[in-house]
């Protein structure tokens, strides 16, 4: 085409591509109503096609093909002005969409405008939701988009597990559904279904995605998405990246989510690596050796707890395999992100001196070393007669620190709970109350928390009026925050076990275990989980959430932020204890 023609019809298309921002508004909106609609026939479980005769339901795709098509043509008009990324990604998404348009189940087709729409949501956020009045309310709240990030996760992974591709026999229950992409998302492992039998390789995929995005948060995904694009990151998304990785200055955003991926794949390939040959031992295949150690593997990273066994590892030989690389991957992803980074900065300066260390990580690591030493011990001599009574001292030692670890964080197993004398069932509520580390992939009150109380108990018994730690003073606003975590976790437990008791018909030990492992987000039970009635599913579900979240963190998103006056009132003492 000569300059001049060319010329001419790119300065057309811009005056058309002007003049109709209302025909693409319209037609946005359109596709979000679609993606509605579509999600609505999925989740009710729904075939359009045979719903009764009618000139919309027959020609419903057709008119969606249009819609999108309309949308597409007006971005193609003014295609000159978006950067090269862009121009490369809508490309790819027509070529994707047209070739779901072509394949013979509806499904795929619709789950493409289900999914579009969400990813569009999510970019409109990333790069400016000051377009949007409703993003724009909730800017500058990251606290408030963390809980919207894992519900909108949730949602998806629940749609996608309702597919009759995701279920061997092809249909699960919309509940069922939901508690399975919670438990995977807020990594806890608690399983209604059978994840090896029920669910095919595609659902299983899906579950382990959920399990990844949970570790990771969707909100660091999306924002890794957005800068591959090479979109810039506002303030909002900087916010929410720093409020799940915990990592709250010194790195530029890029740095931030590249430390964070790269960490994260690292250690679950290395672990993936090393269970290869334990599943390979079993005389497994290549390749479903290979799939089991990846999916193990992550979810020993993310502390899941999801495993393709039905009873966990309880009927595997405890190979070294299973009680170092599993408990490892579990203990680091345990730490948390902050520590694993300034421990790897150390490494890579070759100069790993604990004095060195940030304050955080101190008490992070030898909080849970502690821990993981004290549990041992008491596992290995209160179970002598109870759970590991038909064991020598060595498969003793192996399973009291498999024990340690994972009560706290994975809920992996290779005993059956239900079997744990009585002093073992009280220490796992502990545990498994305590959790991980702050900014980790676990939940619970975590191992700062814990500290914080010790600390300042010692402190308050010496007559000091500081915390101090590692030389170093902790605020006093820390402590107000622990009492108020420690409150709304007791609290919180307490009426969800008050609830469970109304609902099922269980007795006293597995209904406590089951909500204490729920909110430690643990996934060990003493086998009531698939027997819930659907109100105490969700009363565990949300156990899972608020657990995995942080009850401050839904604290400060439902709080007052503004700026009010401080008024001073008069000191009086009151008498306690």
């Amino acid at each position: 085409m000569p300059i001049n023609r060319r010329s001419k019809f790119l300065e057309i298309s811009k005056k058309i591509y002007s003049k109709a921002e209302v025909l693409v508004f319209v037609s946005r909106l359109a596709l979000y109503f679609f993606a509605l609609v579509n999600l609505g026939f999925l989740l009710l479980g729904v075939n359009v096609s045979e719903l009764p005769n009618s000139f919309f339901l027959e020609h419903y795709g057709l008119i969606v093909l249009g819609v999108y098509g309309l949308n597409v043509a007006l971005f193609y008009l003014n295609f000159k002005q978006f950067p090269p990324a862009r121009q490369v990604l809508v490309v790819a998404e027509s070529i994707l969409f047209f070739f779901f348009w072509s394949y013979s189940s509806s499904n795929f087709f619709f789950l493409f405008i289900i999914f579009r729409q969400i990813a569009r949501f999510l970019y409109s956020f990333s790069t400016n939701p000051h377009d949007n009045p409703i993003l724009e309310k909730y800017y500058n709240n990251p606290s408030y988009l963390v809980i919207i990030s894992f519900l909108l996760a949730i949602f998806l992974g629940a749609v996608l597990l309702k597919l009759p591709m995701s279920v061997v026999k092809g249909k699960i229950s919309l509940i069922d559904a939901f508690f399975t992409s919670t438990s995977a998302v807020c990594v806890t492992g608690l399983v209604v279904k059978n994840t090896y039998t029920y669910f095919t390789l595609f659902g299983q995929l899906v579950i382990l995605a959920l399990i990844q995005i949970g570790g990771l948060g969707i909100m660091t995904i999306s924002t890794l998405f957005a800068l591959i694009i090479g979109e810039k990151i506002n303030s909002a998304g900087r916010s929410m990246v720093e409020t799940v990785s915990g990592i709250l200055s010194g790195y530029s955003i890029g740095s931030l989510v590249r430390n964070v991926i790269i960490l994260t794949f690292t250690i679950e390939f290395l672990g993936a690596v090393l269970l290869y040959f334990n599943f390979r031992g079993l005389d497994y295949s290549h390749l479903k050796a290979g799939y089991f150690a990846v999916f193990h593997s992550i979810s020993s990273f993310c502390n899941a707890g999801f495993s393709l066994y039905s009873s966990s590892f309880e009927r595997l030989n405890l190979s070294w395999y299973l009680v170092v690389v599993v408990p490892a991957l579990i203990i680091l992803g345990g730490l948390g992100f902050p520590s694993l980074i300034d421990i790897w900065n150390l490494v890579k300066k070759r100069n790993l001196r604990f004095g060195r260390l940030s304050l955080h990580t101190k008490i992070a690591v030898n909080t849970t070393i502690f821990l993981l030493i004290l549990g041992s011990i008491f596992y290995y001599f209160s179970e002598v007669n109870s759970s590991m009574s038909n064991m020598d001292n060595l498969q003793r030692m192996g399973h009291s620190f498999f024990q340690s670890v994972t009560t706290r964080t994975c809920g992996f197993n290779t005993i059956d709970q239900a079997s744990l004398s009585d002093s073992s069932f009280l220490w796992t509520l502990l545990f498994m109350l305590i959790g991980a580390s702050p900014s980790s992939t676990g939940g619970g009150i975590k191992t700062t928390t814990l500290a914080i109380v010790v600390v300042a108990v010692f402190s308050l018994l010496k007559g000091n009026k500081r915390i101090t730690v590692f030389k170093r003073s902790i605020p006093l606003s820390k402590l107000n925050q622990v009492i108020a975590l420690l409150a709304i976790a007791m609290l919180t437990i307490l009426v969800a076990i008050f609830f469970l008791f109304a609902l099922e018909p269980f007795g006293l030990k597995p209904i406590i275990f089951e909500a204490v492992s729920a909110f430690g987000t643990v996934g060990l039970s003493m086998g009531i989980t698939s027997s819930l009635s659907w109100a105490g599913k969700l009363v565990v579900m949300f156990l899972m959430f608020f657990g995995r979240i942080g009850p401050l963190t839904i604290i400060f998103a439902l709080s007052d932020t503004s700026e009010k006056n401080v008024f001073v009132y008069p000191v009086e003492n009151i008498n306690i204890g």
